[in-house]
């Protein structure tokens, strides 16, 4: 009895002695973040790491503000009404309540209390992981587990400082969920089992609120729960109790719609195709999740590595948990469905890999505690489980600190909005009356909602479809009159249109004729405005994707910039690597090829200051831009490129005054444009 409890306080000591290492390295980024402050702060507001925190942050602050009762209208999704959230998201809540736990270091608490909240939970599965596994017999495998499981690539990433999302809880549910039912399984008396049955209920209910993994994985555990108390031989009428205590605590209701939300969850979200409409409809989007990274498969190689640096290891930790699995199978099963979840990475998304990440390190841990059990018990002829435990436990610590450069144990997050641009949003927001709605691309919505208080046409959770489509067209396109019309067409009619003209069934042409020769006025808001980024240009190439969108062979045809890195400029040659661009004979040579220019345009401070025509036919557009007579960058791209309306007001400045007026430039980091109001008349292009 001393020796088993023993056993489980050095459990209990090496689950904090690894949630502490976890939570360190996390704290120690944002360390990292104070000693270069240009780069991670503006203001009082401390970068993120992912777009999609500025969500929860917004709903915290209005929480923490008293004011959501008060809102009807919601900032998503101009220019449709959308009401405010009834329910205030868990995450935000959580935010709200703990800001005052944590000191803010002078900057904003609420986003100072979200990174540090969400580095704790970040790092919370590994309690409830380590002691799953030691419970289903794989001794402290739990500690590599952990360990790896945090600093993985696959999950590190999306788990780091910055990340306020629903990411970081993404292995914290199902280990709790897991320990919990494997309680449930192995009590030895019934009391005990319907105890559990009715905490894990509740765990369902309360992780159901913060992450969809939970209420999509409902009626799976279920099953799993029922197949692991037969096979631990529980009589049926216990099973029956159990199986009834654990649906009435997760709420029955939740457990219906739980086969819904796993559907949807699975085969809506991540098994997809190239578009977005209804089978046999005319008009058919091109699908958002062909342009997210997240969401793209890679092959094997690349997951591996992911998961961990070295590819044999990664195979061989992941051959050790399979065979956890089948040695002790009847208390692993609870952990399947993490297992299976993490297996996706190698068919569909490859953010799936999250799931996958422990297991590496748990088939390594169980790997090096077998080693120790069975050179004790053959070469030392010794057999005490204590001993067994801290010595694979010290061995495990000392193999994962030897091999961190296998991981992201270093890993420094950036920023997924640039100081700059939160600068510009900033700065827009002090030249904007109330009730602006920003017109731009969909990265930017959750911020420019929290930090400016815009409505926004579309954001990480509300996009793809006609708005992601609409937006890129104005882009893409090279008319600025038919950019103006659409503008006015939505504030008139709203996206609700499009989706009347889908059912019934009303053709692109339709579509795009109601839309872009649309004739009314601006009227509804006389506040809309156009914002440009520089790192918009990086991401043209998604951009074109849906503005190129052909609706009869549903495909696209990606265009964008390429960015020449040049050495020097002399005699009005460019020095750029591999390309040399000769502006008096006006080629571009790039190896043995030779390639005519149709245009080299000088842009200063955003400005057309010199361009130079070239009589060819067929080539490419140079564009060279300056900063305060500084060259920034030269830029290589095709007509299409250079004539589009991004490419002519952001880059060129060349906007048509007569629908647009410039009102913020802070060229090449930020540019925005008002939507002018009324009869406009016939637009004339600025100098």
């Amino acid at each position: 009895m001393k020796k088993t409890l023993g056993i489980f306080i050095l459990l209990l000591i090496s689950s904090v002695i690894v949630f502490s290492i976890s939570l360190y390295k996390r704290s120690q980024q944002f360390d990292k973040w104070q000693q270069n402050k240009d780069a991670y702060f503006v203001d009082n507001y401390t970068a993120m790491t992912t777009l999609d925190a500025y969500k929860w942050l917004r709903y915290a602050r209005d929480k923490e503000n008293g004011v959501a009762a008060e809102k009807e209208k919601d900032l998503r999704g101009y220019p449709d009404v959308r009401s405010y959230p009834d329910k205030i998201p868990y995450l935000s809540t959580l935010i709200a309540t703990a800001d005052n736990f944590f000191n803010s270091e002078g900057y904003d608490s609420i986003y100072v209390g979200g990174i540090k909240l969400s580095n704790i939970l970040a790092s919370l599965f590994i309690i409830p992981l380590i002691i799953y596994l030691y419970l289903a017999g794989g001794g402290f495998s739990g500690i590599l587990g952990g360990l790896i499981g945090t600093f993985s690539w696959a999950y590190y990433v999306r788990a780091s400082t910055g990340r306020v999302d629903t990411d970081g809880l993404v292995l914290l549910v199902p280990t709790l969920i897991g320990l919990l039912l494997l309680a449930v399984a192995i009590s030895k008396k019934d009391i005990h089992r319907y105890i559990f049955a009715a905490v894990a209920g509740i765990a369902f209910i309360f992780l159901s609120e913060v992450h969809k993994v939970a209420d999509a994985g409902m009626i799976g555990y279920f099953v799993i729960l029922l197949l692991t108390l037969y096979l631990n031989k529980v009589p049926k009428k216990t099973i029956l109790i159990t199986a009834g205590i654990f649906v009435l605590f997760c709420n029955p209701l939740n457990f219906i719609f739980s086969v819904k939300t796993l559907y949807s969850f699975l085969a809506s979200k991540y098994f997809f195709n190239v578009s977005e409409g209804g089978k046999g409809a005319e008009i058919v989007f091109p699908n958002i999740l062909k342009t997210i990274t997240e969401t793209q498969q890679k092959n094997y190689m690349e997951i591996l590595n992911m998961l961990y640096g070295n590819v044999y290891l990664a195979v061989l930790g992941l051959a050790g948990s399979v065979a956890l699995f089948v040695i002790h199978f009847k208390r692993m099963l609870l952990l399947l469905p993490m297992l299976g979840l993490g297996c996706m990475a190698f068919v569909t998304s490859n953010r799936f890999s999250m799931f996958l990440s422990p297991f590496v390190g748990i088939g390594l841990g169980f790997i090096i505690y077998l080693a120790v059990k069975y050179a004790y018990k053959y070469a030392l002829k010794r057999e005490n489980s204590f001993v067994i435990h801290i010595s694979s436990a010290a061995i495990m610590f000392i193999f994962f600190f030897l091999t961190t450069n296998f991981t992201a144990f270093s890993y420094i997050p950036r920023p997924s909005i640039s100081a700059p641009i939160t600068k510009s949003f900033i700065e827009l927001k002090e030249k904007a009356p109330d009730n602006s709605a920003i017109f731009s691309w969909w990265d930017y919505g959750y911020a420019l909602m929290d930090i400016g208080d815009f409505y926004t046409y579309h954001d990480g959770g509300l996009h793809g479809g006609s708005r992601t489509y609409f937006v890129g067209k104005a882009y893409t396109m090279d008319n600025q009159t038919k950019f103006y019309n659409m503008i006015n067409y939505f504030d008139d009619k709203g996206f609700k249109s499009i989706k009347q003209m889908m059912d019934d069934n009303k053709s692109p042409e339709f579509m795009l004729n109601s839309v872009l020769d649309y004739s009314g006025e601006l009227e509804n808001n006389d506040n809309v405005y156009l914002l440009y980024t520089n790192d918009m240009i990086g991401k043209y190439g998604a951009i074109s994707f849906f503005g190129n969108w052909d609706f009869q062979s549903k495909s696209s045809n990606n265009t964008g910039y390429q960015n020449l890195r040049c050495t020097s400029f002399r005699n009005n040659v460019l020095s750029c690597g591999n390309y040399t661009v000769n502006i008096p004979d006006g080629v571009l040579v790039a190896g043995n090829r030779r390639i005519p220019l149709r245009k080299v345009v000088f842009v200063n401070d955003g400005y057309v200051s010199k361009a130079q025509d070239y009589p060819y036919s067929e080539g490419v557009y140079v564009q060279i831009l300056i900063n305060q007579n500084r060259i920034l960058g030269v830029q290589l791209l095709s007509e299409s490129v250079y004539k589009s309306n991004f490419n002519q007001q952001y880059i060129l400045g060349n906007y048509d005054k007569t629908y647009f007026e410039e009102v913020y430039n802070n060229f090449p980091v930020a540019r925005a444009f008002k939507v002018k109001q009324g009869d406009v008349g016939k637009g004339i292009l600025s100098d």
